[in-house]
């Protein structure tokens, strides 16, 4: 028996099934070792050996000048004008992906080319494998962006290389494929299971980085309201992640109306535990289409006031003028009150108190104050500023100035603060009295008021 005919037949299961028992016997350990070192005296330091590693050097050289010019092509493609916005980006995976395909694919000729002229293949199959995991890496690092399960498809892809080249990866699927079990006319093995799962994770992870690339494009249209660019981008994400995933039970190969039973459950968890979600889902969507908020809008709801950061199928982003972030439920913004500071207009009208003594001319003072709130550059000429006379207070005259604002996002009581420190150099510079308490303090005794002075005076 040669050394080639000992290792096929090594990795050969007997026909009963996969049989694993030679691991524990060591005179099995000894005898695929002195195999293995024949195999490398018969069949590496051999004429075949040089001749395939000769067709793979060459392939690897026709392979590195292709990919090297096709990058550069696809490089002067994307530097065209007129190019859509989208190019950069597929230039970006072009890069990261050309150099292996282009290598796998000159590899695999070449191995064809060796069979074609019956000439021994062993050597460049490894290449070929190598290069088909150097591909999967490639793809799975572009669109996991989580590094765990990058990590683990780049295990599965080197797991499967090495079985390939050792010629275990045909036992390997059939002892994967021998354990499962049947669900009613469909059979499950462990092989399906793992199968499915790699397709579901690929697909999942290429629906995810296409819907972040044609949400991206989505906003970007300059003819769509941001609420509708929301709105599209969420149903559009949804809608891929969905086919994903029927995609993936479907290579289970099973029938999918058999998850009726399942559905029907899903629809009771609905109606009790997940209300909630379903009512905060809802709700998003119909205020995305109603568009009463749109990203950019000042709101105040309750005790929150700022503007809206985002919106989501769940909930919506507001940022506070202190940089704090409150993650409102979208049920909230369409029950409770929600004062929509910019609605219909971004303007917005700012009332502030200020008091004048009784002594001052009211008349100036008016004047005055005008004066001041049209020299802050953030007050709008129009509708112009006005102060108004209130009252007659105890200890003052009380006037009101009233002033509009077209960017309420910025802040109101900084411009509030300026507004009225205007005023009070303004009346410090023309004489204008500020007003305080006065009090008028009756004595009523029968007699003389006895004084007495401190420090014996």
């Amino acid at each position: 028996m040669t050394a080639r005919t000992t290792v096929a037949a090594m990795a050969t299961p007997p026909e009963t099934g996969f049989d694993i028992s030679w691991v524990t016997d060591p005179e099995a350990w000894r005898v695929r070792a002195e195999a293995a070192a024949a195999y490398l005296r018969e069949q590496l330091l051999t004429i075949d050996a040089a001749i395939q590693a000769g067709a793979a050097i060459a392939a690897l050289a026709a392979s590195w000048l292709i990919a090297h010019l096709l990058v550069r092509l696809a490089a002067r493609v994307a530097a065209q004008a007129g190019v859509s916005r989208l190019m950069p980006r597929l230039l970006d995976f072009a890069k990261l992906v050309i150099p292996p395909l282009v290598t796998l694919i000159a590899l695999y000729a070449a191995q064809n080319a060796l069979a074609t002229a019956e000439r021994p293949i062993y050597l460049v199959r490894i290449a070929v494998s190598l290069a088909g995991a150097w591909l999967i890496i490639r793809c799975a690092t572009r669109f996991i962006g989580d590094p765990f399960w990058a990590r683990a498809a780049a295990t599965v892809a080197w797991a499967g290389a090495l079985l390939n080249i050792f010629g275990l990866l045909g036992p390997a699927t059939r002892a994967l494929d021998a354990v499962g079990f049947e669900i009613n006319d469909t059979r499950l093995s462990l092989l399906i299971v793992l199968r499915a799962a790699v397709i579901a994770t690929l697909l999942l992870a290429f629906a995810g980085w296409l819907s972040q690339v044609l949400s991206r494009r989505i906003q970007t249209l300059p003819r769509i309201e941001p609420s509708l660019r929301i709105l599209f981008a969420r149903t559009l994400q949804v809608a891929l992640i969905t086919t994903a995933g029927l995609i993936g039970l479907a290579t289970l190969g099973l029938d999918l109306s058999a998850f009726a039973l399942f559905s029907g459950a899903l629809g009771l968890g609905v109606g009790f535990g997940l209300q909630k979600i379903v009512a905060n889902f809802v709700s998003g969507v119909v205020l995305l289409l109603d568009r009463s908020l749109k990203p950019g809008d000042v709101i105040r709801i309750e005790d929150t006031y700022g503007w809206v950061n985002s919106l989501g199928l769940r909930y919506a982003s507001i940022i506070t003028r202190d940089g704090h972030e409150h993650l409102i439920p979208n049920e909230v913004l369409m029950t409770e009150k929600v004062e929509n500071w910019s609605f219909s207009d971004s303007r917005v009208r700012i009332k502030r108190g200020i008091g004048v003594a009784y002594s001052s001319d009211v008349h100036l003072a008016r004047k005055l104050v005008i004066d001041a709130a049209t020299s802050i550059d953030r007050v709008i000429a129009f509708p112009a500023p006005v102060c108004q006379l209130n009252e007659f207070g105890d200890n003052s005259v009380n006037l009101e100035l009233r002033f509009w604002i077209a960017d309420p996002q910025n802040g109101i009581n900084n411009v509030s603060s300026e507004v009225l420190l205007a005023v009070w150099d303004s009346f410090h510079a023309n004489g204008v009295e500020f007003p305080f308490p006065q009090r008028d303090v009756h004595l009523k005794t029968g007699g003389p008021i006895r004084v007495k002075l401190e420090n014996g005076d």
